[in-house]
């Protein structure tokens, strides 16, 4: 992930290290190397979405292009908050990689589920996430799209929900 941006731009490599620095995780070679699986976990996947957010972000400015409006949507504000020029390079990493810490550490803690239910409406998913608590506890997390909805809570009220679905 990201390899073909590290490999055409000295910016992006010194991003990539700068991940690997911050973070104390091998970022660059989870994201060129794998295993997936360590690549995937949370604590790992953050920092190594968001370099590579960041990398996208500097090859597009050598070329001329730069944002006029910055937004982002759960990691991705992070990525745009850099792009804003709130945050450093660096202190994006730091947090992100804290976030990633955070929600691994409560993953731990709290069994839990999520799923992304894609072809229903927000105001179609809500009854059947209703009636699922009746399994436990069972939210709506993410308005990702008109027909992409994620839903959060405790195992067994997350796959109620979703066979409804």
């Amino acid at each position: 992930m990201g390899q073909d941006l590290f490999q055409a731009a000295n910016d992006v490599k010194a991003l990539f290290a700068a991940a690997d620095q911050v973070s104390g995780l091998p970022i660059s070679q989870l994201c060129f190397e794998g295993p997936m699986d360590a690549l995937t976990q949370t604590v790992n996947l953050q920092p190594a979405i968001t370099v590579v957010n960041l990398a996208c972000l500097s090859v597009l400015e050598k070329k001329g292009l730069r944002p006029q409006v910055c937004a982002g949507h759960s990691l991705g504000e992070y990525s745009a908050l850099y792009a804003a020029g709130v945050v450093s390079a660096a202190d994006c990493i730091r947090l992100v990689h804290k976030r990633g810490q955070l929600m691994h550490r409560e993953a731990t803690r709290n069994q839990g589920a999520m799923s992304a239910i894609v072809g229903l409406s927000i105001d179609q998913l809500k009854p059947l996430v209703a009636e699922a608590s009746g399994k436990g506890i069972v939210a709506v997390a993410n308005h990702n799209s008109a027909d992409q909805v994620v839903i959060t809570g405790e195992p067994a009220a997350v796959q109620a929900a979703g066979e409804a679905a």
